[in-house]
């Protein structure tokens, strides 16, 4: 067993791996069928944007408990808001 570089990150894998263990691409024979696809991971920065919008949604909850109700209104607006465009940008970059 030795060990080689993957063709598309240059990560030191064996080489009877499948595939890349550290960026999934196939190697091989894999890499050469047409019906392959390598699925890219979302971007940490929209996965960080999404936990931000859950946390002010998390917030406004707790400012509507507290009886304060204009700023549990923006907070959730907010948080809501936040979440749909990390989701969108996430997937009209990934798909």
């Amino acid at each position: 067993m030795a060990l080689v570089a993957c063709t598309d990150c240059g990560a030191q894998i064996s080489d009877k791996a499948p595939t890349c263990i550290k960026c999934g691409a196939p190697r091989g024979q894999a890499a050469d069928l047409p019906g392959v696809v390598t699925t890219q991971q979302t971007a940490k920065k929209y996965k960080g944007l999404q936990l931000v919008a859950v946390l002010l949604c998390a917030a406004g909850t707790v400012s509507c408990v507290a009886k304060e109700i204009p700023a549990s209104a923006l907070l959730w607006t907010l948080g809501f808001v936040l979440y749909v465009a990390a989701r969108f940008s996430a997937w009209w970059r990934h798909g």
